[in-house]
């Protein structure tokens, strides 16, 4: 149950004993479970847990919202250990935000704001209330030597140079920038609506900024390999990402593993795209489905009329 515990006779949270656990109100652990996954609110058939302590019935518990937060970029790789999510409340009159009492006026409780794991902006029949917690406090995105972006409350900042010691570190504000909707993809390249922005990270001196537009207004760019109206995006797998913006002929076809337009067809590795050209873009297919080989070996692509030809007609290709 993660940072909940329970014994024969106690109850712990973060390793420190919070209650007793005996009589009616012992733990019932055949239906403990942590409501969405969140270790800091428990129920059981019986009870309402939170940060180790019984806090009410939980016949009475109603999810409001959950926020997933932590540093993950579109494209890199989930790390469960600092990636988790922040867990909203209401258990009869009261409002809980990861197991800690807000005090709101439950019935006119609306959210205004909500920067995972550092502020909640809300109201009530009181007004406006302004809630820090978290590590973060306030910012979206914490101060990392790998992340060359500062997101917070109100501002965004790209980091220009980088120091040992971080104090004397060179950042520099984006200006125009509403930070809810600046997403990181990689460490040093961030979308931003129909934009991106690259940050060439350089060994010795300065950082270079660089604004890109991208030619569909909402393309999300969340793959490797992404495909606009006229460009193809491709996100290189280096120790520092960098952009490949491709001129492709025609709209075009994708699927996880190639795509193609009218003339050519597009397969790519961590590290590099391969334009092959064919008579027939659309005939591609891979060998064996769930079967991925070295450098796409597995990618059968028509190079010739003949091959066109001898394409077997109930090979699956992909559909526009």
């Amino acid at each position: 149950m993660g940072r909940f515990a329970v014994d024969k006779y106690s109850l712990y949270f973060d390793g420190q004993r919070t209650e007793s656990n005996s009589g009616a109100s012992r733990v019932e652990l055949a239906t403990l479970k942590a409501i969405e996954g969140n270790s800091t609110t428990l129920v059981d058939s019986k009870n309402l847990y939170l940060s180790g302590r019984r806090q009410g019935s939980s016949s009475d518990v109603t999810v409001l919202e959950k926020r997933w937060w932590g540093i993950n970029p579109r494209l890199m790789s989930v790390n469960r250990n600092s990636y988790s999510n922040d867990l909203l409340i209401r258990s009869g009159q009261n409002i809980y935000l990861n197991g800690v009492h807000l005090t709101a006026n439950a019935d006119s409780f609306e959210i205004i704001r909500w920067i995972p794991h550092s502020l909640l902006v809300f109201r009530d029949n009181k007004g406006l209330h302004r809630y820090l917690f978290g590590q973060l406090s306030g910012k979206a995105i914490p101060v990392d030597d790998d992340v060359s972006f500062e997101v917070g409350e109100s501002r965004v900042r790209w980091r220009k140079q980088l120091t040992p010691d971080r104090q004397w570190s060179k950042w520099i504000d984006l200006p125009g920038i509403e930070p809810e909707q600046f997403h990181l993809i990689t460490g040093n390249i961030a979308q931003y609506k129909d934009r991106l922005y690259v940050t060439k990270l350089s060994t010795f001196g300065e950082d270079q900024l660089e604004i890109i537009p991208l030619d569909t207004p909402d393309l999300v760019i969340d793959r490797s390999f992404n495909s606009g109206k006229q460009h193809a995006y491709f996100i290189r797998q280096l120790r520092s990402k960098s952009l490949l913006i491709i001129p492709v002929n025609g709209s075009l076809t994708k699927n996880d593993r190639f795509a193609y337009d009218d003339r050519n067809v597009y397969t790519w590795t961590d590290t590099e795209v391969r334009i092959t050209p064919s008579p027939c873009p659309a005939k591609t297919r891979v060998r064996e489905e769930n079967v991925r080989e070295v450098q796409n070996r597995d990618i059968i692509i028509p190079v010739t009329d003949e091959s066109c030809r001898n394409a077997a007609a109930e090979v699956q290709t992909l559909k526009p």
